[in-house]
């Protein structure tokens, strides 16, 4: 059972992890969107710079694209991290219950 409890602690202490990651993830997400908005604003301005700018709105939305996915693996892991952590309680639970049976059983036998 403390084994167990001491699993339940690291897998919420890698969900609070994930949660941070997934934060940040969405922070670097939304920093990407708004240099893409910026980026297509600027593109309007010169012949000169259009091709410049249009190279730099190509490297955003590839870097855009590549956070979106990074936000869709964290987001994944943290489901994982959510349902191993429900498994392990819904264990710490079998296992109190089998110990309590077990007390039970004992305190029974020695009653006798």
């Amino acid at each position: 059972v403390i084994n167990l409890e001491q699993e339940i602690v690291k897998s919420v202490q890698s969900n609070e992890h994930l949660e941070c990651t997934l934060l940040e993830t969405e922070m670097a997400l939304k920093a990407s969107n708004e240099a893409v908005v910026d980026l297509k604003a600027a593109s309007d301005t010169s012949d000169e710079q259009s091709e410049i700018l249009r190279t730099e709105l190509n490297e955003a939305n590839i870097a855009r694209d590549e956070v979106e996915m990074k936000l869709l693996e964290v987001q994944s892991a943290l489901e994982a991290a959510m349902l191993e952590q429900e498994f392990l309680r819904s264990k710490a639970q079998d296992a109190e219950q089998v110990f309590r049976a077990q007390l039970v059983r004992q305190a029974e036998s020695e009653l006798a």
